[in-house]
């Protein structure tokens, strides 16, 4: 549920060049760009743990719509 998908649409029939290399696209054809997981802090601490990493400390922005945290390994002992 958490998941946004991120897609690239080309207006016009085109060709790119990138490192080199040339690409064609079709008007209307599309290119998968990104997906995107979002989690609130508890689900991604589940999602953490689960995996081995013990939480540290979070940094939450002030409207609450994204933070930063601070893992690290379960296995490595911290003073």
């Amino acid at each position: 549920l958490g998941r946004i998908e991120m897609h690239l649409r080309s207006c016009v029939q085109q060709e790119v060049e990138i490192a080199g290399e040339s690409f064609q696209f079709k008007e209307g054809e599309t290119i998968h760009t990104e997906n995107s997981y979002k989690y609130y802090p508890e689900e991604f601490y589940r999602l953490a743990s689960s995996a081995g990493w013990k939480r540290e400390k979070i940094w939450l922005a002030p409207d609450g719509i994204f933070a930063i945290m601070l893992l690290h390994n379960a296995d490595t002992v911290r003073d």
